[in-house]
């Protein structure tokens, strides 16, 4: 991902609602074609749903997350 566009995933995480997790927040804030190559990967692993992704971005620092971000 491009600098800007981390910057504007990051923006968006910071505008929803507290009320979500922070792994909601990140995982919604992704671009469409991040997303759906997640859902893609946890529909092939078996799950029923992306909320294991869900939990290992809460589970991420704000470094690591960008780290994350670098290379998706």
């Amino acid at each position: 991902m491009t600098t800007s566009t981390i910057t504007k995933v990051i923006k968006k995480v910071k505008q929803l609602p507290n009320t979500y997790s922070l792994g909601f927040r990140r995982l919604t804030s992704l671009p469409l074609r991040v997303r759906k190559n997640i859902n893609i990967t946890c529909i092939l692993k078996g799950e029923q749903s992306d909320r294991s992704f869900q939990d290992y971005l809460n589970n991420l620092s704000d470094d690591a997350f960008i780290d994350f971000l670098k290379t998706a």
